[in-house]
């Protein structure tokens, strides 16, 4: 994450799910399978990706809330996961 002209990294439990236990923990309709992100393996990959983040100054962007109403997300304020 010391590259130059990074300014943000991203963490989906979703994505990191699959790449960690493949189709295993998603049901037949896509959906995960009780909260990955609470996995001990998840925890230890997003806070590792969390302190390079602050390491190298860099914001974080961890999930994405789909019941925010399109006018509000397009907002000023900062949608960054709070350290």
């Amino acid at each position: 994450m010391a590259v130059p002209g990074i300014t943000m990294a991203e963490w989906g439990p979703g994505d990191h799910a699959y790449s960690l236990y493949g189709l295993k923990v998603f049901s037949e309709n896509g959906e995960p399978q009780g909260e990955l992100a609470a996995l001990p393996e998840m925890q230890k990959v997003r806070r590792r990706v969390v302190d390079l983040c602050k390491k190298n100054n860099l914001k974080f962007l961890n999930a994405a809330v789909p019941t925010i109403p399109a006018s509000t997300a397009s907002s000023s304020r900062s949608r960054t996961a709070p350290w």
